[in-house]
């Protein structure tokens, strides 16, 4: 797995401290990372959103963060769509703005 580049990150960041003003965001680990003697460490779900929220009045939200340019994978795509079938409100954001309008 790739690592998350620096721009990425900071929108992420970003959007975190603001979604803490509404509920509690949860910052999801996925992907396969190596420790430093290289054994290798599987978390998560495969194309698990980045940030699970859960807004004052406990509804949940998934969101992917991505910059500009970013795209998501299709498994991204397929976790997207499949939260979104149970009713669970996920979708890809690229600024605090996306992400306000995601949990509004």
């Amino acid at each position: 797995m790739a690592q998350k580049n620096k721009e990425e990150t900071k929108i992420q960041n970003e959007i975190m401290l603001e979604l803490s003003k509404y509920g509690i965001p949860i910052r999801q680990q996925s992907g396969v990372f190596y420790t430093e003697y290289g054994s290798r460490i599987s978390i998560g779900i495969n194309g698990m959103s980045d940030i699970l929220f859960f807004r004052n009045d406990g509804k949940p939200f998934w969101l992917e963060v991505k910059t500009k340019k970013g795209k998501p994978s299709n498994e991204q795509k397929k976790f997207i769509e499949t939260m979104n079938k149970m009713h669970i409100k996920s979708g890809i954001v690229r600024s605090v703005e996306d992400a306000l309008i995601l949990i509004e």
